[in-house]
């Protein structure tokens, strides 16, 4: 069956739609999806309650509503759809990036996508395996998604089928294995250690945070390493020269089931490359082993990034360090929103990493407004491109952090773009809203395909944004780009995006030429951002409230059908006890009948007796009066 006119409505949150529609609840397309699961894939969480009777229901892989929502990371439907936790996929499902096997839930959806703000929300989850045995964690950590593994701590310790565990996993993202210190030492089904996937794939960053793990050997043959491999003899293997010198003082020597070193493996490994610098360092490989050095960076890392002051200051010589990207632990604080940690590493203030992004930057483009008061000292760098940390709280849409940035308004990135343009490009209405004092600038260059020139209106009219090409419209109508165009044309005749154009092509149809002036802002967008404040807040308390009142709905639902089952049964019950005491009852009358038939007959004996007492009694008279009484006869 091809999509319904309610499937349609509800992937576009048309309510008045949906309601007409409702005849066709329950229907499914030909992929097995059904309205609610369009509703929750759109984030359209005022069509959910409306949806009900199809809460449960799984298209042909499997999946439910709430993981359309988890997958799409849409926070309100999740929380509306929470009875449906548990649930698991039925067949391997892929999307561009990544592969789902049977028996994913939610939960995995949501980390493999990284949507940390559904984590909390799908606690029941936690602990769940997909097919694989591969946990949420497991997945978070494969994916570097570092917000999300603060959040499945739980599952630490946890292995899949073969024996790998979540650091494992991790072994290519450094930026998530201090979180997953737990796991250190813990060696799979093969014998085989974090460490050793690090060295196997070449990343040095990981290495030099899982030393702690030198000198472990594999204990079966893997991917024709015998046992007793090193992560040494694995990085020389494959010609690691960094990973070499990382390990070489702590396995050197070390044979493997074959006895086979390291040397052995640089100088007879099949891989392609050049081996000679590799070679060179193992040409005199001893045998005297440094012992594992203490883990004082990872344990530095991991307090840093779980916001542990007392564990920061307790190694905070490694303060200052920076891996090969040129992240600072500053830059680490940052991304996880760990804000009291941040005056403790005041040494690392200004540095950035190795696309010029400074601290701030990464707390921007996260959305931690906590942090951002704390980096003041970095407001107005840039980085690689020429943004700034404006620029990535308008692109990413986290319109509380704008206020805290004012000292960036104005600024323009090496195209000539705005934060604003950053803001009218991705449709954030919020951003845009308290950027108007920047209206009126143009591009400098080419910028996303569109020529010079180019203005935030003309880019909300190229991307079908109606509510911010209402909001520019009184400060840019009539600016032309270095082509003559006008953001009607661009409307119009650009090179747009598909979608329904109506109502962005009703504003612009009589586009005037006279503008206001850009507004004052900075009073005025706090002013606006305590409303928005106020706002948020009133509507978070209203989702809760209802989300509240749905699941109290959805217990008193099952309570009162439970309830029913049981007067159910009662009647039943009642029932085939009335049909027990009918048929006592007419046996009874049946007894009774026959009880007055043997009363009459007794009455008949009792009167037969009496008459034959009598009769007895006027024979026995008769025969006392007779003459010769009763005496023997003479002779």
């Amino acid at each position: 069956m091809s999509d319904t006119a309610l499937m349609e409505a509800a992937g576009k949150g048309d309510l008045r739609s949906v309601k007409r529609n409702l005849k066709d609840v329950g229907k499914r397309n030909k992929n097995g999806n059904t309205a609610l699961m369009f509703a929750a894939k759109n984030g359209r969480a005022d069509c959910v309650p409306l949806l009900e009777k199809e809460v449960g229901m799984q298209d042909n892989d499997g999946q439910t509503a709430l993981m359309r929502a988890a997958y799409h990371g849409k926070t309100d439907c999740v929380r509306f759809l929470l009875c449906e936790a548990g649930k698991q996929t039925t067949k391997e499902w892929n999307d561009f990036f990544n592969n789902y096997p049977p028996e994913t839930t939610a939960l995995i959806f949501a980390a493999i996508n990284g949507h940390s703000n559904c984590i909390p929300l799908l606690e029941k989850e936690i602990g769940m395996r997909d097919s694989n045995g591969e946990t949420a964690l497991m997945k978070a950590a494969n994916g570097g998604r570092a917000d999300c593994i603060l959040l499945l701590r739980k599952e630490l310790g946890m292995q899949n089928k073969n024996g790998t565990t979540a650091l494992m996993s991790a072994s290519s993202c450094p930026n998530c294995i201090p979180l997953l210190e737990e796991e250190i030492g813990i060696q799979n089904n093969d014998g085989l250690t974090a460490l050793m996937h690090a060295a196997h794939n070449g990343y040095t960053d990981s290495v030099r945070l899982l030393l702690s793990e030198v000198g472990k050997q594999t204990t079966e043959e893997w991917w024709g390493f015998p046992p007793g491999t090193t992560a040494l003899m694995i990085a020389a293997h494959q010609s690691h020269l960094e990973i070499v010198q990382l390990l070489l003082p702590y396995e050197q020597g070390l044979k493997d089931s074959e006895g086979h070193t390291a040397k052995w493996y640089a100088n007879n490994s099949s891989e392609r490359g050049d081996y000679t610098q590799v070679r060179k360092l193992l040409e005199n490989e001893g045998t005297e082993r440094t012992p594992p050095p203490p883990n004082g960076l990872l344990l530095f890392l991991k307090s840093v990034m779980m916001g542990d002051v007392e564990g920061a200051q307790k190694h905070l010589d490694h303060a200052g360090y920076r891996d090969s990207t040129g992240k600072t632990a500053l830059m680490y604080a940052a991304c996880l929103g760990q804000p009291n940690c941040i005056p403790l590493l005041e040494k690392e203030f200004g540095l950035q990493d190795n696309d010029g992004w400074t601290a701030l930057m990464h707390a921007a483009k996260e959305g931690h407004s906590e942090c951002i008061p704390l980096l003041k000292e970095e407001v107005g760098k840039k980085d690689n491109d020429g943004e700034t940390a404006l620029m990535m709280a308008a692109r990413w849409g986290h319109s509380d952090c704008i206020p805290l940035l004012e000292g960036e308004i104005g600024m323009q990135n090496n195209d000539g773009a705005t934060a604003l343009m950053l803001a009218a490009s991705d449709g954030y209405t919020d951003c845009a809203r308290l950027l108007l004092s920047e209206t009126g600038n143009q591009t400098t260059k080419e910028w996303d395909d569109l020529p010079p020139g180019t203005t935030a209106l003309m880019i909300a009219a190229h991307e079908n944004y109606p509510d911010i090409v209402e909001l520019l419209l009184p400060y840019e109508q009539g600016l032309t780009d270095s082509n003559s165009h006008t953001a009607q044309w661009h409307a119009n005749k650009g090179d747009s995006w598909g979608g329904d154009f109506t109502r962005v092509r009703k504003l612009l149809e009589n586009e005037g030429t006279t503008r206001l002036p850009p507004p004052s802002n900075p009073a005025e967008m706090l002013e606006l951002r305590e409303r928005v404040d106020e706002l948020t807040t009133e509507n978070e308390s209203l989702k809760k409230e209802l989300s509240q009142l749905n699941q109290e709905n959805s217990s008193l639902k099952a309570q009162l059908s439970k309830t029913i089952e049981d007067l159910k049964r009662a009647l039943a019950d009642q029932k085939a006890q009335n049909l027990a005491l009918e048929k006592e009852n007419a046996q009874l009358r049946t007894e009774s009948h026959d009880m007055k038939d043997l009363q009459r007959r007794l009455e008949e004996v009792e009167e037969e007796k009496r008459v034959l007492l009598q009769n007895l009694a006027a024979v026995g008279g008769r025969l006392t009066n007779h003459p010769q009484g009763l005496g023997m006869p003479t002779g």
